[in-house]
């Protein structure tokens, strides 16, 4: 059952990773991607793959070593896009709310504006609140990549683990029979 689990959840993992991915360079093309149906289901997803895939690494660290599973069965480069991502995230995070001047894009009493806390930055055309929605979301998107980024380099982890595991216990079972002769 926890192979099967590990193999969805790698692929939510890597699915939600593109899917952010994707969100989040449509938004630098001037596509408001807040259009596309669904696309905050992306916001839900992060937790049906990173808290399943807590458990399961702590599952499975209680019998190789929690460390174990990040320091010798992640692969490498899946460890640095994590961290890459992670950096990225900090940094888009302040240049998309600097970009949104302090403020979120709604609209209130009927007109389309930025405001902060109800307080009204200023008025926006509808071609600039759709640029700053999209801005709002690329945000988002930023940290979207970095969980499931993260989700997915913490299953991708245990499944090797698990897989060394299970080469583990063959080659153990099999010296037992030849010892045995």
């Amino acid at each position: 059952m926890i192979r099967f689990a590990l193999a969805v959840l790698t692929i939510l993992a890597a699915l939600g990773l593109i899917l952010g991915a994707a969100a989040h360079l449509l938004t630098f093309a001037g596509v408001n991607p807040q259009e596309i149906p669904g696309i905050w289901l992306l916001h839900l997803g992060i937790f049906a793959v990173i808290v399943p895939a807590i458990f399961i690494g702590r599952s499975l660290g209680r019998d190789i070593g929690e460390v174990a599973i990040w320091q010798y069965y992640t692969p490498r480069w899946l460890k640095t896009l994590t961290t890459l991502l992670f950096v990225y995230a900090f940094f888009n995070f302040f240049w998309s709310n600097s970009l949104n001047e302090g403020g979120i894009p709604a609209e209130l009493r009927g007109d389309l504006v930025l405001h902060n806390h109800g307080k009204v930055i200023r008025k926006l055309t509808p071609a600039e609140f759709a640029k700053h929605r999209a801005y709002s979301l690329r945000s988002f998107s930023g940290h979207w990549m970095v969980f499931y980024a993260a989700g997915l380099m913490l299953l991708v982890g245990c499944g090797n683990a698990a897989r060394a595991v299970d080469r583990r216990v063959a080659l153990d079972s099999q010296l037992l029979t030849t010892d045995s002769l």
